[in-house]
C-alpha cells in the first residue's frame, strides 16, 4: 500500500512538468517575464426590474409604479488597476402605474460598482392615455428616490394641472449583475 502511494505521488508530478515545462530561475530575458494582462471593458445582454411607493405632489394620494429594462450592459474597466469599473446600461422600458396602465421608454443607467452608487435617467411614453414623461433616479445598492415628470389624464379633475410631479421610494433589482456574482 506504502509502495504505490508513493508511486502514485510521482507520477503526478511528472505529469505536472510535462505539461508545464522545466523550472527555470528569472534571469531577467523577455521570455521569463510575466505577460501583462490587458484590462478592456466587456458588453453583455442586461435585464433589471425595479418598483416604487410614493405621492404625486399636487394631488392627494399614493401611487405605485413597477418597470422592467432589457437592453445592453457596458463594464468600462479603469485606467488604474487598483479601481473599480463602472457599468453603463441602456435599454428599452415597459411599466405600469396608476398614472398610465401602460407605458413603453428609453433609460439609461451608471453604476459605480464598488461604492455602490448609481443614477439613471430617461424617457417614456404612456401608451393607453398618450402622454410623455421623463423620469431621473439615484440611489445606493438596491435603494433609490426616482423624480418622475408626467402628463397624467387618469382620473384627473378639470381644475388639476394634467403635468404633475411623483416621487417614489424605489427598490431596484439589477438581475444581471446579481447573476453574475454567482
Amino acid at each position: 500500500m506504502r509502495n504505490s502511494m508513493g508511486l502514485t505521488g510521482v507520477a503526478v508530478c511528472v505529469a505536472a512538468l510535462a505539461m508545464h515545462g522545466p523550472a527555470r530561475a528569472d534571469d531577467g530575458s523577455p521570455s521569463s517575464k510575466p505577460i501583462p494582462q490587458r484590462r478592456g471593458g466587456s458588453s453583455r445582454f442586461d435585464l433589471n426590474i425595479e418598483g416604487g411607493l410614493g405621492k404625486t405632489l399636487q394631488r392627494d394620494g399614493l401611487t405605485g409604479f413597477a418597470r422592467a429594462r432589457a437592453g445592453w450592459l457596458t463594464v468600462v474597466e479603469p485606467r488604474n488597476p487598483q479601481g473599480s469599473p463602472l457599468y453603463v446600461t441602456v435599454g428599452g422600458t415597459l411599466a405600469t402605474s396608476d398614472l398610465g396602465l401602460f407605458s413603453v421608454g428609453l433609460q439609461g443607467e451608471l453604476m459605480h460598482l464598488s461604492s455602490g452608487f448609481w443614477a439613471q435617467g430617461g424617457g417614456f411614453v404612456d401608451v393607453t392615455k398618450p402622454g410623455p414623461g421623463v423620469a431621473l433616479s439615484a440611489g445606493w445598492s438596491l435603494f433609490g428616490v426616482e423624480f418622475q415628470r408626467r402628463f397624467v389624464d387618469e382620473g384627473r379633475a378639470l381644475t388639476e394641472p394634467r403635468a404633475d410631479w411623483a416621487v417614489y421610494g424605489k427598490l431596484r433589482i439589477p438581475v444581471t449583475i446579481i447573476m453574475s456574482a454567482f
